[in-house]
């Protein structure tokens, strides 16, 4: 019971950081919405994409990368010496605390070019900015330490940001206090133990009937289960 509850409670913040991460990232960069839908279209048709697809869909795994490395989900990671070690000269003594500053280094100018921005093609070997820093090796923790859960991780974010973008255009929400007129959100972080957006509401409407029935049989089948 406890194995089984802890594969739900260990995503239960950081995957989902990085899911409100993507829904954000969509609503303020609708081009590389419409890449990716145009993308996975053109590999799946009216089909929900499944594990199968992942390597036939290079935008979306960009986009996930672009997410991890941005957002920095937890952005300072502890770790302690089991005994005395050097590093440079310097003693480091064994129970010291070590801090790999990840959001530093996922943020680095050297390493990324422009890393504020939002650039999932810097993943892209025919991109002018490709870079061979892949973010997910970093972003699931590093040494005996790292994440357990990594792969389980992956394939949730997956498949979960590839089926919204084959079956839902994403928005900026209407503000019926401002005519109706739809509120952009600011890229605002907040930072603590994870790092996620600020709250933001945005609009998920089906991309067509096709669409739609896909995930409407998704769910019916989860419920026979």
């Amino acid at each position: 019971m406890v194995s089984a509850g802890s594969l739900y409670s260990a995503g239960t913040d950081t995957t989902v950081a990085a899911l409100r991460t993507f829904l954000l990232m969509m609503i303020l960069h609708p081009e590389v919405q419409r890449k990716a839908q145009a993308e996975i279209d053109s590999v799946v048709g009216n089909r929900l994409p499944t594990l199968s697809d992942r390597e036939s869909l290079p935008t979306t795994r960009h986009i996930i990368k672009e997410c991890l490395r941005l957002c920095a989900v937890v952005p300072l990671m502890p770790h302690s010496l089991d005994k005395d070690d050097i590093y440079q000269g310097y003693l480091i003594p064994e129970g010291a605390w070590v801090i790999v500053n990840t959001w530093q280094i996922l943020h680095d100018p050297s390493i990324y070019q422009d890393p504020e921005a939002f650039r999932p093609d810097r993943y892209d070997p025919m991109s002018p900015i490709f870079t061979e820093k892949d973010p997910e090796i970093i972003s699931f923790g590093l040494g005996r330490r790292s994440c357990l859960g990594v792969e389980y991780a992956k394939v949730w974010i997956f498949l979960a940001v590839s089926r919204i973008l084959c079956t839902f255009n994403i928005s900026a929400a209407y503000d019926k206090l401002e005519g109706g007129k739809r509120q952009t959100p600011a890229a605002i972080f907040k930072a603590g133990h994870i790092r996620y957006p600020s709250d933001f509401d945005c609009d998920l409407v089906p991309r067509g009937q096709a669409k739609e029935l896909a995930v409407r049989e998704l769910v019916s089948a989860l419920r026979e289960d």
